[in-house]
């Protein structure tokens, strides 16, 4: 599976269609919102039928005030942001999203614990509910409101959609999320949108402009949730003061210290994770897969706090069928096979599992049946390098011999049915 473009040309896979009711019964249950709240909501002020030619940016600027009606407190807000170009050719397109503030005064209104993890000044960071609008003709990336058809295969709505996709990587990928919310709108339809690495959730089209309180009470009930109910990973938290001193004095080995200074070299991107109980400190990923349904794969160099000490990390979504890959670490270490990676720690993540293919798989035939994934995280002593740093042609085919010897002794133990037991 590789990028954004496998899901776009398998969309019909990973995408199902459900009732506006049905979605926020399964995904938002906040409990009733008072009339008194609903009072307070704005309507949609007409400007489409006025001036049905109207840009992106032009239906943005009414969006905003229209949206922000709904949300609770003051401790998020709607602001425009630029996304991935449609083409090479077209200007960038005009977009919303719903962002933590950067630095609120206060927090939840409601009595709700306050949000305080994952603040940065980038705000993609801070975003949690990204909204793609587009307003001209044709460039909707799903069927009408009266459409039988989902996912039209014309090329302006692929076209939206494939914008779509990026932009929900791009968040996913500058943050930990374990899902995300989105809102599509095509000049008077909208549609909710729920992401994570085992398909989308999208709802039936409605009409904003006639039904508001559809939208709007969907963004009521996400500003009211806490971190990890918009799908921030519970089991990452910014370093301490403390832990940013203790990278800071940390002098690495000089094989290390390109990718040291290149992982660890902003301080507002280092966290601290817990693996097996274990705290180490990463930055910003040395490879990853840009896809938002799949492995979702991000490798790390990572500090160990407790040895005070490089390693290496990886985490990704593992198939939930599939034997984790530190088990097979530990069994081959016990049966004394030569030329592996050293454990450190490995383990599925807090029991973080995607639900989206409980949804496709219900309402599916077998041919398309869909795996559930779990979140884990595995981390080795070893520190490699990308096979594009070699030296010489001769120190490059060493490394590929040495790969191909290791996995043909590591398939000879397979046989012998160490790996079985």
């Amino acid at each position: 599976m590789a990028h954004n473009g496998y899901v776009l040309d398998w969309m019909d896979r990973y995408f199902i269609e459900v009732r506006h009711g049905d979605f926020m019964n399964r995904f938002c249950r906040m409990g009733e919102i008072p009339s008194a709240t609903r009072s307070q909501y704005r309507g949609f002020d007409g400007i489409l039928e006025e001036n049905p030619l109207m840009h992106d940016i032009s239906l943005c600027s009414h969006l905003i005030s229209f949206l922000e009606s709904s949300l609770s407190g003051d401790h998020c807000e709607i602001r425009p942001t630029f996304a991935t170009s449609k083409s090479q050719t077209d200007n960038l397109t005009f977009d919303l999203a719903v962002l933590f503030k950067e630095d609120p005064e206060s927090q939840y209104t409601n009595g709700e614990p306050p949000v305080s993890t994952f603040r940065s000044g980038n705000p993609i960071i801070r975003i949690f509910v990204p909204i793609n609008v587009e307003m001209k003709r044709g460039y909707n990336a799903f069927g009408r409101i009266s459409s039988t058809e989902l996912l039209p295969e014309n090329t302006t709505s692929k076209r939206s959609r494939r914008r779509m996709v990026e932009h929900a990587s791009k968040v996913q990928r500058f943050g930990h999320r374990l899902h995300l919310f989105s809102v599509h709108i095509y000049r008077r339809s909208a549609r909710l949108l729920r992401w994570d690495s085992s398909g989308v959730v999208v709802t039936e089209a409605f009409d904003y402009t006639q039904y508001p309180h559809l939208l709007l009470d969907f963004l009521h009930h996400v500003s009211r949730m806490d971190n990890e109910q918009l799908g921030f990973d519970p089991t990452i938290l910014p370093a301490s003061e403390v832990e940013l001193q203790i990278i800071s004095d940390y002098s690495p080995e000089e094989r290390h210290r390109a990718m040291f200074d290149k992982a660890f070299s902003e301080p507002s991107k280092i966290q601290k994770v817990f693996v097996e109980g274990t705290e180490f400190l990463i930055g910003d990923p040395h490879s990853e897969r840009q896809e938002v349904v799949g492995r979702r794969s991000k490798c790390y160099m990572a500090f160990d706090l407790g040895r005070r000490t490089l390693c290496h990390m990886k985490d990704g979504w593992r198939l939930s069928k599939d034997h984790p890959e530190w088990e097979t670490y530990r069994v081959l270490k016990i049966h004394g096979v030569p030329h592996i990676a050293a454990l450190v720690a490995g383990c599925d993540v807090n029991q973080q599992a995607t639900i989206t293919q409980d949804m496709i798989n219900a309402n599916d035939l077998d041919s398309n049946w869909v795996e559930g994934r779990v979140h884990c995280r595995i981390v080795t002593e070893e520190v490699g390098a990308a096979l594009t740093e070699y030296q010489n042609s001769a120190e490059l085919c060493t490394l590929v011999f040495s790969a191909f010897e290791g996995e043909s002794l590591h398939a000879t133990e397979y046989r012998y049915g160490y790996l079985a037991e």
